[in-house]
C-alpha cells in the first residue's frame, strides 16, 4: 500500500482525500500495490490497463468517468514518487554545496542565494538550452556520473553562453559542483536514468504488444522496398517505365489519398526521361550535400509543371522514400505528423541551432530514429520477430531501418503513458494557441452556445461526464446520436468561437480546421479501431466547470433544421441472398429492401402482408429509393466499373469530332449513388432542377480579389474574351485567343438551377450558388474584361470548404469556369 501521509500533502489539501481514495480504489479494483508496482516498471503496464479501460465499449458510463479519474490519480502518483526521488537528491546536494568553497575565493562559501539558483538550473533549466537529448530532464534523477559526464559536456557550452547573457554563473555552477557531487558519492553502479530512452522503450514495448496488427498493415514497405530492388536500373532504355516498376509496390507511400508523386514523375519521365533520369542520378550522388540535391530536385519539377499549373508532390515525403529505398541502411521514410507525434511522445526537441539547411526537418527526424534505433539494435526479441515475418518477397532489412521506421509510425499514435506530460494532442501551444481565458469561455458560452444551439451543448455536457474526452464514436455509443453528428457539432461550434472571437485561420497542411479551437485531438486505437479523440481545452474545461449544466440532458437530440436519422434496421450494409434458382433470393429482396428504406427490423417487416410490402417496395422503386438489375456473365468491366466511351460534339465547328469520356457502369453508378447519406431536412427550396451540375468556377483568380469582392456581392457570376463580341458562333475565330470551350459551356451547356462552387484554391471552395438566369451580355459596364454575365443565389459565401469532402453525389462538370 503507498505512502498515504506522504503522498497527501504533495497533492494539496483540495484534492488530498479524493487522490488518496482514487489509489485505493485501483489497487482494490485491480488487485494490486502500487508501491510495488512502481518499483517494478514505474506502473507503465497499470497505466496502459487504465487507458485501455477508460474507452472499453464493456463499462458503463459510471465505470468510464472512474477510470478516466483513476488514470489522473496515477498519473499524479507517479509524478510525486519521480519528485520525492529527486527532491531528496536536490536536498543532499544543497547540503553538500554549502561546504564547498567559492571558487573565486576559497576562504568563502557560496550563498543560500547562489546554491538554490544553481539547484533551479539543474532540476528544469536544460529546457531553455534547446538540446534534444537532454531538453526535458531534471538532472537530480541522475546519480551515475558517468551518464552525467556526457551530459555536461553536450550542454557546458551552451549553458556557458547562457550565463553570459544574464551575467551569473549558475548553470556553469550547477554542471560542474553537481558533477563533483555525483564523483565523490560514487554511485555508479546505478544505471543512468534517460526520459527520452524510456520512452523509446515504452514504444518499443507497445509495438511487441500490438505487433500482429502492425504487422498486417505496414508489412508491404519491405515487400516495397524488394520490389524497388529487382527493378531498379538507372540506366534502363525506358526509364519511366523502369521507375513504374520499380515503384509498383509503393502506392501507400507514393499514390494515396490525394498524393500523387509517382504519377508525376512517370509523366516528365515519358516527356524528358534523360531529364528526370539525370535527376535520380545527382539525388543519389552522396557526394552532394542533402539539401543541394532536395533543392535542385524540386527546382527541375517546378520547372517542368509551374507552366501547367500542377502540383508535383515532391515533398520531403517523396524524397524521403526515393532515399531509403536506395541506401536502406542509412536513410529512414520521413511523414511530417509521424515525426511530429513520436517526437512530441518521447520528448525530442528539435536543435535548430544544428539543423539549419533546407531539409533541417529531414535531419533532425533522422537524428530521432538513429536514437530509436539505438534501441531497437538492444532488443534481441524485437529483432527475431520482425526478421520471422519476411518471406521471399520482402527486403531482408538487415539494419533494422525499416523496423525503426515501423516502431516510430505506431508510436506517433500511442500516447506515452510514463507519467510525463509528453503528449500528442494537436495542435501544441506552439502550433496554435487561440488565447482564450476561462473567463472569455464563459462569456461566450452563457452568450452563444447555451441559448441557441443544444446539441453541442449536449456534447459538451456528455464529455464532461466522460473526463472532457471522448471519440466520436464512444459519445453515439453511450449517449445516442451519430459519429458524424458529433464531428459536425465539433466543426460548427469551433467555426462559431472562431467568428465570435476573430480568430486567426489554423491549418493542417493544406486544409483549414474549425475543432481545435474548442478542442485538441489526437489518433487512437479503441476497441481495437483506429479513430479520433477530442480533448476539451483546458480553459473551456474549466470554464464548464463552474457553469451549471445541471438542465442539459447528455443524451444527443437533433438540432431543428438537418439531422441524421439512428438506423433502428438489423439489415447490414452488405448483405449478399445466395442460393439455386428458383429458392425466394428475389421474393426475399423485396422485404430486405423495405426494412432497410424504412429503418425497420427485418422481423417486423416479414411479420406484416408481403402483398402490402410489395406495394411499398415498388413506390419506393419508382421514387428512385431502390435499383433492381439482373447481372449478365457478358458485362467486362467497362459495362459493370467504368469505362471510356464515345460522344459526338458538333457544336463548335462545321465538322464533327469524336470525343471521348469516361462513362460510370451499371455497379459504379448503383454504388455512387447508394453512397449519398441519408438526412432529414428543413422544407428549403433552393431552386435547384432535378439533376443539377455542378460547375467549379474561378472568380478572376484564386484568393481574394476584387473581381471575387464584387461578384459575391451582387450575386452573379461572369466570364471574359469580350473581343469576341456578344454572340459566340460557328463562325467565331478562336485560334488567337482561344477560350473555346469554356464559352461554349459558360453560355450554352449551363443552365439555369445548375450549381457553382466558387474555387478559393485549388482545394478549398468560398461559396456555393444556384444559377438563376440565362446567359446576359453586359457591354463595357465592367472595367475588368469580364461582361459575359449569368446571375447566381449565392446559397452561402465565406467558407472555406475542402472541394473533395463536398463533391459527394453531383456529377463534375468536365470544363472548369475561370470567370
Amino acid at each position: 500500500m503507498f505512502n498515504r501521509d506522504d503522498f497527501m500533502p504533495y497533492v494539496g489539501s483540495a484534492s488530498d482525500s479524493s487522490y488518496a481514495t482514487g489509489l485505493k480504489a485501483i489497487e482494490g479494483v485491480y488487485d494490486i500495490d502500487i508501491d510495488a508496482e512502481y518499483v517494478g516498471d514505474k506502473c507503465h503496464k497499470i497505466l496502459q490497463k487504465l487507458e485501455q479501460d477508460k474507452r472499453s465499449s464493456e463499462l458503463n458510463k459510471t465505470e468510464l468517468k472512474r477510470r478516466s479519474d483513476m488514470t489522473s490519480h496515477l498519473k499524479k502518483y507517479i509524478e510525486y514518487r519521480e519528485n520525492a526521488t529527486s527532491m531528496e537528491q536536490r536536498k543532499l546536494f544543497v547540503s553538500w554545496m554549502k561546504d564547498q568553497p567559492r571558487r573565486d575565493d576559497l576562504s568563502k562559501k557560496y550563498s543560500i542565494e547562489t546554491i538554490n539558483g544553481a539547484a533551479d538550473k539543474l532540476q528544469s533549466g536544460l529546457k531553455k538550452l534547446s538540446i534534444s537529448k537532454y531538453a526535458e530532464i531534471n538532472c537530480f534523477v541522475i546519480i551515475d556520473s558517468e551518464y552525467f559526464a556526457e551530459l555536461h559536456k553536450a550542454c557546458y557550452t551552451k549553458a556557458e553562453e547562457s550565463d553570459k547573457k544574464q551575467g551569473y554563473r549558475d548553470f556553469r555552477n550547477g554542471l560542474d559542483f553537481y558533477m563533483q557531487f555525483l564523483n565523490e558519492q560514487n554511485n555508479t553502479n546505478i544505471a543512468p536514468v534517460s526520459p527520452i530512452k524510456e520512452r523509446i522503450k515504452f514504444a518499443i514495448e507497445a509495438y511487441k504488444a500490438d505487433f500482429e496488427r502492425v504487422n498486417q498493415e505496414e508489412h508491404h514497405k519491405w515487400e516495397a522496398v524488394s520490389c524497388y530492388k529487382r527493378n531498379w536500373n538507372i540506366e534502363a532504355d525506358n526509364f519511366a517505365e523502369m521507375y513504374a516498376a520499380a515503384f509498383k509496390e509503393s502506392a501507400n507511400l507514393l499514390a494515396a489519398n490525394m498524393y500523387f508523386p509517382y504519377k508525376m514523375v512517370i509523366t516528365f519521365a515519358e516527356k524528358e526521361p534523360d531529364k528526370v533520369k539525370g535527376l535520380f542520378k545527382m539525388l543519389y550522388d552522396e557526394s552532394i550535400p542533402l539539401a543541394q540535391r532536395y533543392v535542385d530536385f524540386r527546382a527541375a519539377f517546378d520547372e517542368f509543371y509551374k507552366s501547367q499549373g500542377l502540383n508535383h508532390y515532391q515533398d520531403l515525403h517523396a524524397v524521403s522514400v526515393y532515399l531509403s529505398f536506395k541506401y536502406p541502411e542509412k536513410y529512414y521514410i520521413y511523414k511530417y505528423k509521424v515525426f511530429k507525434g513520436f517526437s512530441d511522445n518521447i520528448g525530442y526537441v528539435i536543435d535548430r541551432a544544428k539543423f539549419q539547411s533546407e531539409v533541417y526537418k529531414l535531419e533532425a527526424y533522422f537524428e530521432m530514429c538513429d536514437l530509436v534505433l539505438d534501441e531497437v539494435k538492444k532488443d534481441v526479441s524485437l529483432q527475431e520477430t520482425s526478421s520471422a515475418r519476411l518471406d521471399d518477397n520482402c527486403y531482408t532489412d538487415d539494419g533494422f531501418h525499416l523496423l525503426t521506421h515501423d516502431v516510430v509510425y505506431l508510436g506517433s499514435q500511442v500516447s506515452a503513458v510514463d507519467g510525463v506530460s509528453a503528449s500528442n494532442w494537436w495542435p501544441s501551444l506552439e502550433e496554435y494557441d487561440p488565447n482564450l481565458s476561462k473567463e472569455d469561455w464563459k462569456k461566450y458560452i452563457l452568450e452563444v452556445e447555451m441559448p441557441g444551439h443544444p446539441s453541442p451543448m449536449q456534447m459538451l455536457k456528455a464529455m464532461m461526464e466522460l473526463g472532457g474526452e471522448a471519440s466520436c464514436k464512444r459519445l453515439a455509443q453511450l449517449y445516442g446520436g451519430t459519429a458524424s453528428a458529433y464531428v459536425g457539432c465539433s466543426v460548427n461550434l469551433g467555426k462559431r468561437v472562431k467568428k465570435y472571437f476573430n480568430l486567426p485561420f489554423c491549418m493542417d497542411e493544406e486544409q483549414e480546421r474549425f475543432f481545435i479551437f474548442p478542442f485538441l485531438g489526437k489518433n487512437i486505437t479503441e476497441d481495437g479501431v483506429k479513430t479520433y479523440c477530442y480533448k476539451i481545452r483546458p480553459e473551456l474545461h474549466e470554464a464548464l466547470q463552474e457553469i451549471d449544466l445541471s438542465h442539459i440532458s447528455a443524451k444527443y437530440e437533433e438540432d431543428e433544421g438537418v439531422s441524421e436519422e439512428i438506423q433502428k434496421t438489423d439489415v447490414s450494409k452488405n448483405t449478399i441472398l445466395y442460393g439455386p434458382p428458383s429458392t425466394g433470393k428475389t421474393y426475399n429482396t423485396v422485404v430486405y429492401a423495405v426494412a432497410v428504406i424504412e429503418n425497420k427490423l427485418l422481423q417486423d417487416v416479414k411479420n406484416e402482408s408481403y402483398s402490402d410490402v410489395l406495394d411499398r417496395y415498388n413506390r419506393y422503386r419508382a421514387e428512385g429509393l431502390v435499383d433492381f438489375t439482373t447481372f449478365h456473365q457478358s458485362y467486362g468491366y467497362e459495362e459493370f466499373i467504368e469505362g471510356i466511351e464515345p460522344v459526338m460534339d458538333n457544336s463548335d465547328d462545321d465538322r464533327t469530332d469524336i470525343q471521348y469520356s469516361i462513362e460510370d457502369g451499371l455497379f459504379k453508378a448503383f454504388c455512387n449513388k447508394a453512397s449519398m447519406p441519408v438526412i432529414k431536412k428543413a422544407n428549403l427550396d433552393l431552386g435547384l432542377n432535378k439533376a443539377p451540375t455542378i460547375w467549379k468556377v474561378s472568380l478572376w483568380s484564386t484568393g481574394d480579389n476584387p473581381t471575387r469582392i464584387e461578384c459575391l456581392d451582387n450575386g452573379h457570376i461572369r466570364i471574359g474574351w469580350d473581343d469576341y463580341g456578344p454572340d459566340i458562333t460557328d463562325d467565331t475565330d478562336f485560334s488567337k485567343n482561344g477560350g473555346k470551350s469554356i464559352l461554349n459551356s459558360f453560355i450554352y451547356k449551363m443552365k439555369v438551377e445548375d450549381i457553382v462552387f466558387s474555387c478559393y484554391s485549388n482545394t478549398t471552395i468560398d461559396a456555393i450558388g444556384v444559377i438563376t438566369s440565362d446567359y446576359e451580355w453586359c457591354g463595357n459596364q465592367f472595367e475588368d474584361g469580364l461582361n459575359r454575365m449569368r446571375k447566381v443565389n449565392w446559397v452561402v459565401k465565406g467558407i472555406r470548404e475542402d472541394i473533395v469532402e463536398i463533391n459527394g453525389g453531383s456529377t463534375m462538370a468536365t470544363h472548369t469556369m475561370v470567370c
